[in-house]
């Protein structure tokens, strides 16, 4: 028996071909329930079959997002995936993940063989803070969202966490357990990073109690450096770690140089990883919500797919100040 054509659909139907079309390819953005359900029916009753690779190639589809990130090795990522990935099933999109290995080369590389393979959209956690170096996907026409960070100036839609709010919770959280000397370390300090920002953060509500916040680099064996100048100093100390990369750096050489906290020393991070509650009894943190900061980016990218209106550029994610005895 001859397979049904995809006219043989639409005249059975009542409907024209651009409209079975958009069916096909879920966009029912401007389709009644009605038809839905008429076109449904006669594609039971027909047994009709679409050509996915064929129907693919026609509209210009291939039904798949790249997830382009820095580092797939950051606890931070599976969190954001989580959030991405049922968004993109519920709207059968699947997901190409490319891992940066925070190189910008390779991040360039990656991202033009994504254009190369044609996906319908990228969700990218950027690496480089310029807009202008991510300007050729737009270039491609391919529809883009920015997650965990943004680039400047702000060019597309961007999710990321609120890096002020609870920041300066934790200042004010200092200056109430008088620590006298104050230090928020990271790998980095790029202007435009997000460590550079809460370091900021922190700098200008201490600056508010008339209070100083140095900002140190991990580097070598400078934190070894560091932590000894702390130990054998009598100054009450508090480090802010960045980001839970720089925790756990810093909890490594804590170890090593055995420096009790909160006895000689208080810690705070910003992350929320989970391992670090069962670490002396928990690590006072910045809880950021990854998930939910992957599932708005994912929604916002299929927004954008449907050629709906996109309401924010910036899109900040609320955070929350997780208070243990670390501190």
């Amino acid at each position: 028996m001859k397979q049904p054509t995809i006219s043989d659909v639409a005249n059975a139907a009542g409907v024209s071909k651009t409209t079975l079309s958009r069916y096909l390819n879920h966009n029912y953005a401007h389709m009644s329930a009605k038809t839905k359900e008429r076109i449904e029916q006669v594609i039971k009753e027909l047994g009709y079959r679409p050509n996915k690779h064929a129907q693919s190639l026609k509209a210009h589809q291939t039904h798949e997002i790249g997830i382009q990130v820095a580092d797939i090795t950051n606890a931070y990522i599976g969190q954001l995936i989580k959030g991405v990935g049922p968004i993109l099933r519920k709207n059968n999109y699947q997901m190409q993940i490319l891992d940066a290995n925070n190189s910008q080369q390779l991040e360039q590389q990656q991202l033009k063989a994504l254009i190369d393979k044609r996906v319908d959209g990228i969700i990218l956690q950027p690496i480089d803070y310029h807009s202008a170096n991510y300007e050729f996907i737009h270039e491609a026409k391919i529809p883009l969202v920015l997650v965990d960070r943004d680039t400047v100036p702000s060019r597309w839609p961007a999710v990321i966490s609120d890096n002020y709010q609870s920041v300066r919770q934790l200042a004010n959280l200092i200056i109430k357990k008088n620590y006298e000397r104050v230090i928020t370390i990271s790998q980095h300090f790029n202007p435009l990073s997000n460590s550079s920002t809460r370091y900021q953060s922190i700098k200008q509500q201490l600056n508010k109690f008339n209070r100083t916040c140095e900002a140190f680099i991990i580097s070598g064996d400078n934190l070894i450096k560091l932590l000894t100048e702390i130990k054998l100093s009598t100054k009450k100390t508090a480090i802010f770690a960045t980001n839970v990369m720089a925790l756990e750096v810093l909890l490594n050489y804590i170890a090593k140089l055995n420096l009790p906290f909160p006895d000689d020393l208080g810690i705070a991070y910003y992350d929320g990883c989970k391992w670090t509650q069962f670490v002396n009894n928990g690590i006072t943190t910045i809880h950021q919500d990854p998930t939910s900061i992957g599932q708005i980016g994912a929604e916002i990218l299929i927004q954008q797919l449907n050629d709906l209106p996109i309401n924010s550029l910036r899109n900040i994610i609320p955070t929350n100040l997780v208070e243990t005895n670390s501190l």
